[in-house]
């Protein structure tokens, strides 16, 4: 049960995050999705509710549902923190304050692509699993990045982003140790860095299938890679 956390989704009939449901589901995460406080409040009886890394909502949602839920919702088996997300335009200050006096720490600002959506869904998870070997917090991404050694060259899709390293999706990663060189486009250029393959993620439910490298020089201070990742995190944080 451990190795399945879940999404929680708190909806009603007046908003709508169903759709966002069924692109998770596809995905291969777990959800549930609660169409009404007592959908939720059953759903927080069962053994699966320990499991619960992040619970989604819409921005309109009435604040008292979730005061209903949260109280009856168990500790995490492994001791992580659950995230609150809101989901929608979120442009109203007033409400964002209510958000944050309701304890929502997060934000998926519509509208979002598959990245973002499978990154906010697991965030808790992965922040867990590789704590304290992780450095750098990785933002989601959609960039296709070229890959070279040797004589070789390939176009892989960044899906998770840092500093220090990045996720390229593949069905046929390259050797853990191999080194590469990755050329990444951001907004204000491209940047090319010197890699390393540190892991491999074959068939994985979670997350789809590729590798994780490190860069062999991190980025600091204001450098156009640590620039786009810190603005890319603030945008899902509340």
């Amino acid at each position: 049960m451990d190795d399945h956390p879940f999404t929680l989704i708190l909806d009603d009939a007046s908003t709508g995050l169903g759709r966002a449901a069924l692109r998770l589901l596809r995905m291969g995460i777990d959800v549930f999705y609660a169409a009404d406080p007592d959908e939720a409040v059953l759903f927080c009886r069962q053994a699966e509710a320990g499991g619960v890394r992040a619970v989604m909502l819409p921005e309109e949602l009435d604040l008292a549902i979730l005061g209903r839920v949260l109280p009856r919702l168990p500790a995490n088996r492994d001791g992580s923190i659950t995230s609150l997300v809101a989901v929608g335009e979120l442009a109203d200050e007033k409400r964002l304050a209510e958000l944050r006096k309701a304890g929502v720490d997060r934000v998926l600002r519509t509208p979002f692509d598959d990245s973002a959506l499978r990154w906010m869904a697991n965030e808790a998870r992965f922040e867990h699993e590789h704590q304290p070997k992780r450095r750098f917090s990785r933002a989601p991404t959609d960039l296709l990045c070229r890959a070279s050694w040797g004589i070789r060259r390939k176009d892989l899709v960044c899906s998770t982003l840092s500093k220090g390293g990045a996720f390229l999706e593949t069905p046929s990663p390259l050797e853990i140790g191999q080194k590469i060189k990755l050329r990444i486009p951001l907004p204000d250029g491209p940047v090319s860095l010197k890699c390393v393959v540190a892991n491999h993620a074959v068939g994985a439910s979670l997350r789809p299938s590729g590798m994780g490298v490190t860069f062999l020089e991190p980025a600091t201070g204001e450098d156009p890679l640590s620039s786009f990742v810190t603005a890319r995190l603030a945008e899902f944080l509340l």
